[in-house]
């Protein structure tokens, strides 16, 4: 669901197909069905630690990138 107070005002499916779309700059409405997806992705089951292991993770490659440039 794509919400616009000034623009676009459309339903699109989880494929990216435009399934119902409103005029831009037109005042109106529209109506439709919303079905949520119950798939999750890794960093919906980590919670609040994915942006911390991502961070972590980035750190280590970075140090190793380092440590083997510096030995060459």
């Amino acid at each position: 669901l794509s919400v616009s107070t000034v623009g676009i005002s459309a339903f699109i499916d989880n494929n990216g197909v435009v399934k119902q779309a409103t005029e831009e700059n037109i005042s109106t409405s529209i109506a439709g069905d919303l079905h949520l997806s119950t798939h999750q992705t890794i960093a919906d089951r980590l919670g609040g630690v994915a942006p911390l292991l991502t961070l972590l993770l980035s750190l280590v490659g970075a140090l190793l990138k380092n440590r083997r440039v510096s030995f060459r």
